[in-house]
């Protein structure tokens, strides 16, 4: 009875590190596993995201009324040019101004009827809102406080310009003086120096 129970302990100890060493050994499969490379994860994070396409509907088939091209006047400039030009003191109407804007600019030609007429229209609508425009019954005349406006823009205009070029001027005449100062500095110790020569060779 003494003999077994150390036996027992032995074939379990034995048994259980047989497990232990057959855990440790690689897998049966034969096949090595490649640790994944930081390079990948790298190149992963690094792909540029997934732009968000944008709906063709955010761009308007015609350009606004305000916008200006190369070269050419826009339609509210054409509009202007045109009520100004046609005189006409109870306003003109939008059949009058279009008409004047189409003999008078090539380039409106070749727009289609339908588009001219709208991009027209977008114009008068906004020299109304603007104030440059005023409505009188279906006609449209120049704004008289707007032309006030822009008369006071302009002469403060033209005279932000003749103050800029009026120190302009200051600031050369006084690069000028300051040149002439030098100079006549320069002359006086120069005529020093002669005398200062002659003095000593009068007196050796």
């Amino acid at each position: 009875m003494g003999d077994s129970t150390p036996a027992k302990g032995k074939t379990f100890d034995s048994v259980e590190k047989a497990e232990l060493s057959s855990s440790k050994k690689p897998l049966s499969s034969g096949k090595k596993l490649t640790p994944l490379k930081t390079d990948d994860l790298s190149a992963d994070s690094k792909m540029p995201a997934k732009k968000s396409p944008k709906s063709s509907s955010s761009k308007s088939s015609s350009p606004p009324a305000g916008r200006k091209k190369s070269g050419k006047p826009t339609y509210l400039e054409m509009t202007q040019n045109a009520i100004v030009a046609l005189k006409d003191r109870s306003g003109s109407s939008n059949i009058a101004i279009g008409k004047w804007v189409l003999a008078n600019n090539e380039h409106c030609k070749s727009v289609p009827p339908n588009m001219f007429k709208s991009r027209l229209n977008q114009a008068i609508k906004a020299g109304v809102k603007e104030g440059r425009f005023a409505k009188v019954k279906n006609s449209y005349k120049i704004s008289s406080e707007w032309n006030k406006k822009q008369k006071a823009a302009s002469r403060a205009k033209d005279a932000s310009r003749k103050k800029a070029e009026k120190a302009r001027t200051a600031e050369l005449e006084k690069s000028k003086q300051k040149k002439k100062e030098q100079s006549d500095e320069e002359e006086r110790k120069r005529k020093e120096k002669d005398m200062v020569s002659v003095i000593i060779d009068l007196c050796t």
